[in-house]
C-alpha cells in the first residue's frame, strides 16, 4: 500500500503521511470510522500545524539556496568572475565560492 501511494504521479509525502495514520488508527479504534478518527486526532488539521509550516518553510529556504547554486554556477560557467557575481547578487565573495564548488 505505502509502495503504490509513494509511486503514483500525484503522490504528496504529507497525504501519504496522514493516510498511512489514518490507516493504522483505523486497525486500533475498529468501532469508528475515518470521519470519527480525523476529528478525534485532528488529522485534517496537520498542514495548520507550527511544525508543518516550521517544516514546509525550511524546504522552501532549501529549495531557494539550491537554485542560487544553481544559478551561480551558471553565471561562473558563462565567464563572470567569482567577485562580479558576488556584486551582481550581493552575497559574500565565500558564499559565491561554495556554491561554485557545489
Amino acid at each position: 500500500m505505502v509502495t503504490e501511494l509513494l509511486h503514483r504521479p500525484d503522490c504528496e509525502p504529507s497525504k501519504v503521511v496522514v493516510q498511512l495514520v489514518e490507516e493504522l488508527l483505523m486497525r486500533l479504534y475498529t468501532e469508528l470510522n475515518r470521519e470519527e478518527i480525523r476529528r478525534m486526532f485532528k488529522l485534517n488539521d496537520i498542514r495548520e500545524s507550527r511544525v508543518w509550516q516550521e517544516a514546509h518553510e525550511e524546504g522552501r529556504e532549501e529549495g531557494r539556496i539550491e537554485e542560487r547554486g544553481e544559478f551561480v554556477r551558471l553565471l561562473h560557467q558563462d565567464g563572470q568572475s567569482l567577485k562580479e557575481i558576488a556584486k551582481t547578487l550581493k552575497i559574500p565573495l565565500a558564499e559565491v565560492r561554495r556554491l561554485v564548488r557545489g
